[in-house]
């Protein structure tokens, strides 16, 4: 017979295998075929939910940001003369809610470019091209009130948050940096001839990846892996159709172990273990379009079971018998 102990390990196992295989990784892109955002089930290509349209057949959904806790996808609208920052439900349900720029109480943005969310501490950092932001990476509370300047940059690029570290990573044309939250202690991590460059950070094992051009006026596209300082720089993935300032995306399916990347501009996302090793096509995605995963996070539920399991054992534990019986 097993023991309670037994029986509530193997339940929690149980679990642990069924949340891995139902609660799987979602990829959200921007559709050009409706101006939408799009999400569909990694494993099985099937759609999940459809946000939108977002766009009215003009300009770009430029990033895409998931905020996992309260289950929002944020995006930039690279729209010149009109841009905006908005959100909606994962599921698309309810109203879009136009945070910055047009549409919204906020002041306009011009051209926003990449954008990032921090759930924890309830904010949204993004980057931005012209006036009236200057440009540089800013950051506001998620309703996109209280905005404020971080860091500038000559030329806005990616962002990403390493809240681990407590650390905010950018790229340039030419350059990849770091610096604190508050945009002090500020330091390059890697210089050298590229195009724009698309960031995903694997702070558990201390990694960063990126995808870019080879340099600018060179056709070819890689990705690469290094260190978070910088050093020990990889390159995984090779021969990408990339040119310039073409922006080919990348995120990471971390309990997967699992990278996804753009391509080219009429090739698909594409998805590879983390090495680089094993590239398929996912069959969607042409244009390049902005994309980013949502990966839910089976060890808050496994907790949960694991109470649930334990009360109910404490509760069924045989009682002794009183003395005399």
């Amino acid at each position: 017979m097993f023991s309670h102990v037994t029986r509530a390990g193997v339940v929690v196992l149980i679990f642990g295998l069924w949340s891995n295989h139902v609660l799987g990784s979602t990829l959200y892109y921007f559709d050009y075929d409706d101006w939408s955002i799009t999400g569909i089930d990694v494993d099985t290509g099937d759609p999940v939910s459809v946000i939108g349209p977002v766009l009215d057949s003009v300009g770009r959904v430029k990033d895409i940001a998931i905020d996992p806790l309260a289950r929002k996808v944020y995006w930039t609208d690279y729209s010149y003369g009109s841009g905006a920052i908005a959100r909606a439900n994962l599921d698309g349900s309810g109203e879009i809610e136009y945070l910055i720029g047009e549409g919204s109480p906020n002041p306009p943005a011009i051209l926003p470019i990449a954008i990032t969310v921090d759930p924890f501490d309830q904010k949204m950092y993004w980057s931005h091209r012209n006036e009236p932001f200057p440009e540089g990476i800013w950051r506001s509370d998620l309703d996109g009130t209280n905005p404020e300047k971080v860091i500038h940059l000559e030329s806005g690029g990616d962002v990403e948050l390493d809240l681990r570290n407590g650390k905010i990573y950018w790229a340039e044309l030419g350059r990849v940096s770091r610096a604190n939250l508050d945009g002090s202690q500020s330091e390059a991590i890697f210089t050298g001839p590229m195009g724009d460059v698309s960031l995903a950070l694997d702070t558990a094992a201390e990694k960063i990846y990126w995808t870019r051009a080879i340099e600018m006026g060179v056709d070819g596209g890689i990705v690469q892996r290094a260190n978070l300082d910088g050093s020990d720089l990889e390159t995984l993935v090779t021969g990408l159709d990339l040119y310039d300032d073409n922006m080919s995306y990348i995120d990471l399916d971390l309990p997967a172990g699992k990278m996804y990347f753009s391509g080219g501009y009429f090739d698909n996302i594409f998805r590879a273990n983390l090495d680089g090793t094993q590239i398929e096509d996912l069959g969607v995605g042409q244009y390049m379009p902005a994309f980013a995963l949502y990966v839910p996070e089976p060890s808050t539920l496994t907790l949960i079971v694991i109470a649930l399991v334990s009360l109910l054992l404490v509760r069924l534990r045989p009682r002794p018998k009183p003395a005399g019986e």
